[in-house]
């Protein structure tokens, strides 16, 4: 089979152009129950309070239960209407067949680090790694602003060893800093308006 080959050199347009089409599906499950919740509470409401103000007794309560009313069955349904949908019409963040959820092996040696699962093999240099975070629950190493392997702490069997490896990629990573320093062709070039939060 020939080999086709596509070099790329991408723009920051090309990842607002990813972002937007790769999050319409989450956005449809974020905003969905808001706006089906939304005229379901208006409607129900209103025909609640209408009810309501046929009855005799309902009248004669005191002014400040009948201006809240509204309000009050507005927010209750709207509330007990979303609760549900939620539930049952849930936010997904990953798919269950996708790339993050999969199985995966992470190696890190002095040349960088490595992840491999059944369908991919990935490889950076740690020259290419731009922060390595050492969260309480996880440990992350960026190859771009919100881009970044993650390694969750409970895939150890202890903390020390997570300590023990957070330490020796920190020391790989440094050192591969130090020596391209040498060589600055080799170091990654991030904007000077990037900001990192330490």
């Amino acid at each position: 089979m020939d080999k086709i080959t596509v070099n790329v050199t991408p723009k920051e347009i090309d990842y607002t152009y990813l972002n937007a089409l790769a999050v319409v599906p989450f956005n449809i499950r974020v905003w969905a129950p808001f706006l089906i919740s939304g005229p379901i509470a208006g409607i129900t409401s209103t025909v609640i309070v209408e009810y309501l103000n046929t009855l005799p007794f309902y009248k004669d309560l005191p002014e400040i239960v009948l201006s809240l009313d509204d309000i009050f069955f507005i927010f209750s349904i709207f509330f007990l209407t979303y609760s549900f949908l939620r539930r049952y019409y849930p936010i997904k963040y990953t798919h269950p067949q996708g790339d993050f959820l999969r199985p995966k092996e992470y190696s890190i040696d002095e040349n960088g680090i490595q992840a491999t699962n059944a369908f991919y093999t990935g490889f950076t240099s740690w020259e290419g790694i731009l922060k390595i975070e050492d969260d309480k629950n996880i440990i992350l190493f960026y190859v771009d602003l919100i881009s970044a392997y993650p390694i969750p702490k409970d895939a150890f069997a202890t903390t020390i060893e997570a300590d023990a490896f957070v330490r020796k990629a920190k020391d790989f990573h440094q050192a591969a800093l130090r020596n391209g320093d040498k060589n600055p062709s080799a170091l990654p070039r991030t904007p000077s308006n990037t900001r990192w939060d330490e």
